[in-house]
């Protein structure tokens, strides 16, 4: 008992001790100055480049830099869930670690098949970014839904609002690629694709950062004392509940749902901005 207590505490401590350093470190002007600075130097850099890391006159092409844009966004909302929706499922509706893992099926279910449908229609129609127009807005709208009713709603409808939002973010991944290239035009083939896995690349990074300062920033400013509750939670929900019983158990996932509300927030926001570079990329079919 007495190690299983020092235990908790020392996770706890571990639990405050990160929550603390994403609301310290988020606004920490010397890190904002820093990375600022090296963006310039990168900018610097690049332009004197015959071959740069970074083609700035291509990206800056209307149809290119709104795409990589499109797709940094999408990514990021992507892999943000991915990375917290297990930990969601287990903190908030109390699915155990298998469990919770095995809805992420339904992510990936719904976006490779939403990239093989804008994919065949792509090549059937001509009409590339018709396909993303449409299901970027369905999705944007499915996360909103979700941010709000997510933590009450039968875990079946979940799955499916789940696989719909990812099949509409899926019918960009096949579209960004090929109309990126598109507009690139054959002497440049190889920058665009680079450039496209790059802006994949900064849209995972992108996506983790967002969601966990979202998750745990909320947590920390907001509901601080949730800290303990929360790590202990994750570390041993059945001792937690134990000590608690179900209503009390019941009551803190209740809790915990609301800082966990800016994942669905944070995806939400980042689709309908794609939505949005969607609808205004000059080059819609070839």
């Amino acid at each position: 008992m007495a190690a299983r207590t020092f235990q908790d505490k020392a996770q706890t401590e571990k639990a405050r001790t990160a929550l603390n350093w994403v609301v310290d470190k988020a606004a920490d002007p010397g890190l904002v100055a820093l990375a600022l600075f090296a963006g310039v130097v990168l900018l610097r850099v690049e332009r004197r480049q015959p071959e740069p890391l970074l083609p700035l006159p291509l990206f800056a092409e209307a149809s290119i830099w709104r795409l990589l844009s499109l797709s940094i966004l999408v990514v990021a909302a992507q892999v943000g869930l991915i990375s917290f929706l297990p930990l969601w499922l287990q903190v908030v509706r109390g699915l155990e670690a298998a469990n919770a893992g095995l809805v992420l099926l339904a992510i990936s279910i719904g976006s490779s098949f939403g990239a093989f449908f804008s994919g065949k229609m792509v090549a059937r129609t001509g009409h590339a970014m018709l396909w993303p127009s449409i299901g970027l807005p369905v999705a944007a709208a499915i996360w909103s839904v979700l941010a709000v009713y997510a933590a009450t709603m039968p875990l079946w409808l979940m799955l499916a609002l789940l696989g719909v939002a990812t099949f509409g973010s899926g019918t960009s991944y096949p579209v960004v690629q090929t109309t990126v290239q598109a507009a690139a035009g054959q002497g440049r083939l190889g920058i665009a694709a680079a450039g496209v896995a790059f802006s994949r690349n900064f849209g995972a990074a992108l996506g983790a950062a967002l969601a966990a300062a979202a998750i745990f920033g909320a947590m920390a400013l907001f509901t601080p004392a949730l800290t303990e509750g929360f790590a202990v939670l994750v570390s041993d929900a059945g001792a937690l509940g134990a000590r608690l019983g179900v209503d009390g158990l019941q009551s803190l996932r209740a809790c915990l749902a609301e800082p966990f509300r800016g994942l669905f927030i944070i995806a939400a926001v980042l689709v309908g901005a794609a939505s949005v570079m969607a609808w205004r990329v000059p080059l819609r079919r070839y």
